[in-house]
């Protein structure tokens, strides 16, 4: 196996890779390799950033969309359940701000429905509801290299 980042072993290597969609182009001649602990390569390898959506599970550290009922060393909720606490990743959060991608899409934290903003990047979490059997998300609207508009749903 090739060496990566700092020694690290190659873990996904990808050379020239297109693909087309129609006569949409999405992706063209790309190459990377993905060393392990190295998850921004094939963010770092697209041009136009400001062009690029993220859909992540995990929602950014300190963001807002992360926060969940804090738990005591016995996995019982703090306060009651009252006092957030952040929880989401802070590699998601890192990737976002040296990346920059026009949007970021998140879920994991249920109770965490709303957005925020990262640098430049608008960054949703849609929350969950389905155990009322309800379903939430998020309309977005796309201008060019820009999220013209967006509003979170529920039905």
């Amino acid at each position: 196996m090739a060496a990566g980042v700092a020694g690290q072993p190659v873990l996904i290597e990808i050379d020239g890779l297109t693909k087309r969609f129609g006569s949409f182009t999405a992706v063209d001649r790309v190459s990377f390799n993905v060393a392990r602990g190295e998850v921004l390569a094939p963010a770092k390898s697209l041009v136009e950033m400001e062009r690029v959506i993220f859909n992540l599970h995990c929602p950014p550290y300190a963001s807002g969309l992360d926060d969940a009922p804090g738990l005591n060393e016995d996995m019982t909720p703090k306060h009651g359940g009252h006092a957030p606490e952040p929880v989401g990743s802070k590699a998601v959060r890192t990737a976002i701000e040296e990346t920059k991608p026009a949007l970021a899409l998140h879920g994991h934290i249920h109770e965490a429905r709303g957005h925020a903003r990262i640098g430049s990047t608008l960054c949703i979490n849609p929350g969950s509801a389905y155990e009322q059997g309800e379903l939430l998300g998020a309309l977005i609207e796309l201008n060019g290299k820009k999220v013209k508009s967006f509003v979170l749903t529920s039905g």
